[in-house]
């Protein structure tokens, strides 16, 4: 639970650099839909988070793989409405929104080094 944490907060941690970046390189319209495709990608991910470590143990291992399966639909879900809202509300404008969007999702790719440090011992 504790890397699925650590994972948003990477996801956050881009977040906040692209949305800095596009407002200070091209305008606020930027910044916001920066801001927009951050928000698509990491309140997805923290309902499946929250969704798939709602049942641990060895008793649990079929609610776990419910629960992993319908966090992944929750998942999906939640980016088509988020994706439909901020392109029909917002307006968006569409390069700094997918940019952002596809760099918080590449925090899945970078976990992997940056968690290495921390590898755990085995008995």
């Amino acid at each position: 639970m504790k890397v699925a944490y650590q994972l948003l907060l990477v996801q956050l941690g881009i977040a906040v650099l692209a949305v800095a970046a596009w407002a200070l390189l091209l305008d606020k319209q930027a910044g916001i839909s920066a801001l927009a495709g951050a928000i698509c990608c990491i309140i997805p991910n923290l309902l499946f988070a929250n969704r798939l470590f709602a049942y641990s143990g060895a008793r649990s291992a079929s609610k776990i793989v419910k629960s992993f399966y319908r966090g992944e639909m929750l998942k999906i879900a939640a980016t088509v409405v988020l994706f439909v809202l901020c392109i029909k509300y917002l307006h968006v404008t569409f390069l700094p929104f997918m940019v952002t969007y596809v760099l918080c999702q590449m925090a899945f790719w970078v976990m992997p080094w940056l968690g290495s440090k921390h590898k755990v011992k085995s008995a």
